[in-house]
């Protein structure tokens, strides 16, 4: 199960462009010459036109949200849960308007990534009112490389609430709380130039070595290590 992402570098659609649709009648995916798998139907489903492809940050999207925001006010900061899928998911140069069903809260492009948790991603809007954050859920949105590089090496580090968004919650994939249903597309040649990136920021660097160490006492022989009594 992959989902595949577009850097957004070129005027066309890639072959594998990103349809990380999460998809709520869970049936079986096969790409040629793989296993199928019954997780997400993540593979594309793009139909030929002759249309020019829009870059991000021509694209503008109507997210709707819950009805109150969680708000921060040391760091003057107002997130706010969508609660409705998107038209398309959701990614760094979008123009977002951010709407309930009765008003309009605000506007701003998608500028870069706040927190991520095993299930959502923040998704920091930069215009005209500061501080106005979208939390998002996982497959409605369209992660960076290093982004979904991250939040596969560090899933089971990353935090287990807020939970999954409730259309997800009777999926098989998300019956177990500590097995990961999302896999990215990730090509192997950028894996160790993500991973270093990540060891250069101080939080993801300490994430790494706590599961490292959870690791080696998982494959540590039982009473190892610990002092021998007489």
């Amino acid at each position: 199960m992959f989902f595949a992402f577009s850097s957004g570098k070129s005027n066309r659609i890639p072959a594998h462009s990103p349809a990380i649709q999460a998809h709520h009648n869970g049936h079986n995916v096969a790409r040629p010459g793989q296993p199928a798998t019954s997780v997400f139907d993540v593979s594309p489903r793009i139909t030929k036109t002759h249309t020019s492809y829009m870059p991000c940050y021509a694209v503008a999207v109507d997210v709707f949200v819950k009805p109150l925001p969680e708000t921060d006010v040391d760091n003057q900061q107002e997130t706010w849960i969508v609660d409705i899928q998107p038209p398309r998911q959701l990614t760094r140069g979008h123009i977002v308007t951010v709407r309930t069903a009765n008003h309009v809260i605000g506007a701003g492009r998608i500028s870069k990534t706040m927190t991520l948790t095993r299930h959502w991603i923040t998704l920091r809007l930069a215009g005209r009112r500061d501080g106005l954050q979208i939390r998002v859920p996982i497959p409605w949105a369209r992660l960076c490389d290093l982004d979904g590089y991250s939040h596969t090496v560090l899933f089971r580090a990353l935090q287990k609430l807020p939970a999954p968004h409730h259309t997800f919650l009777t999926k098989p994939a998300f019956h177990d709380p500590d097995h990961n249903p999302y896999e990215f597309d990730i090509s192997p040649n950028a894996t160790a130039r993500l991973r270093a990136r990540m060891k250069k920021d101080t939080k993801t660097k300490e994430l790494l070595e706590s599961l490292s160490h959870e690791s080696t006492n998982k494959a540590r022989p039982h009473g190892e290590g610990e002092g021998s009594q007489d």
